[in-house]
Order: structure tokens, then sequence, then C-alpha cells
């Protein structure tokens, strides 16, 4: 699923769903309906954002539509900070000035 490309659009669907859900996350089956390209099935997509590194998967079980799903945290920056790579759908946030 690594080269699988997820629209745009289904991708902020998909992580708007999941940063509503706070870190419980959801079941995969919840998220199918974010994805209404036809160009990709939804569950190719959810595993595609996977694979870069955007969610993550309860695999303690068998891939099914219970399996659930949750946004990756971010990774830490080189200052022990997460400002390197954020996340956050939150408009408002999204231009924020950086600390110097």
């Amino acid at each position: 699923m690594r080269k699988k490309i997820v629209p745009p659009a289904d991708r902020l669907r998909i992580l708007m769903r999941l940063q509503a859900a706070q870190a419980a996350g959801l079941p995969i089956s919840a998220l199918i309906p974010c994805v209404a390209a036809a160009s990709i099935e939804a569950v190719d997509a959810i595993l595609s954002l996977a694979c870069e590194g955007l969610l993550s998967l309860d695999i303690d079980i068998p891939l099914v539509p219970e399996t659930i799903v949750r946004i990756r945290p971010a990774p830490n920056g080189p200052d022990g900070s997460d400002a390197s790579r954020s996340h956050s759908l939150n408009p408002e946030t999204r231009f924020a000035e950086q600390p110097k």
C-alpha cells in the first residue's frame, strides 16, 4: 500500500475524523465513509497513510473491521520539541509563529 496515492480530500477527511476521536482512535470500519474517491479503496487509503507514518494501527489482532486506528504522535524535533512535524488540522495553529 506504500505506493498508493490517497487524494488530498480523503486524506484530510480521515485525519480530521481521527483527530476528533482523539487518543481513543476509531475502528477501520468507522473511517471507510471518509474515502470518497473512486480511485482507491478505503482500506487501501488507510493502510497507505499508515505506511507514510501518519496513522498507527492496533495490530495485536489480525486486520479486521474492528482494528483500531489512531493518528500517530508527531516525532520529536532536534531540540526535543514536537515542532518539527505537526499533524494538527487546526487552521488557527497551522501558521502560528514558531519559537526562536
